[in-house]
């Protein structure tokens, strides 16, 4: 069973890639996948913090947990519309058809820098987090509040 160090790195990982993800114009659906995936393990390493510990075995079970309490309330909303992004982005056929659905824009500023951002800050407020796992958390939506506009040439801002 991962622990809650094991899930705030993931969701580190996968915050990163969405970010990169984000400096490239063309992959604005796959961005919206992974920042899903960060929210999965940014909850799961919620609720492996809480008393008594909580280990999701799949989205349902999750979702589950988190309509069971009033606390997670502001979680359970930004959560499910990753997950509704990220399954339009993955289910539409073609990056073309997402794009009509949500602008790149709309990925970095609705679902990175708002709806992930949101999942953050209430993990952050909810858990007893350990100060390296509450540093790493921090760090990383730090990353998405400083995302900016991607370069429409594709060429990353960090290779300029």
């Amino acid at each position: 069973m991962p622990t809650a160090v094991d899930h705030v790195r993931l969701a580190a990982h996968n915050i990163e890639f969405a970010c990169h993800l984000n400096s490239h114009p063309g992959y604005h659906d796959w961005s919206a996948t992974v920042a899903f995936y960060a929210s999965v393990h940014v909850v799961d390493a919620l609720l492996a913090v809480q008393k008594p510990p909580e280990h999701p075995l799949d989205h349902a079970n999750r979702a589950t947990i988190l309509k069971s309490s009033n606390q997670y309330k502001e979680i359970k909303k930004h959560h499910r519309a990753l997950s509704k992004a990220s399954l339009t982005a993955r289910y539409m056929q073609s990056e073309t058809r997402f794009a009509k659905y949500m602008s790149p824009a709309d990925v970095r500023d609705r679902l990175l820098k708002h709806r992930l951002h949101s999942v953050i800050v209430s993990a952050l407020k909810l858990g007893d987090f350990e100060q390296p796992e509450l540093e790493t958390l921090q760090t990383a939506d730090e990353k998405l509040k400083s995302l900016s506009e991607p370069d429409p040439s594709g060429e990353p801002a960090s290779a300029k």
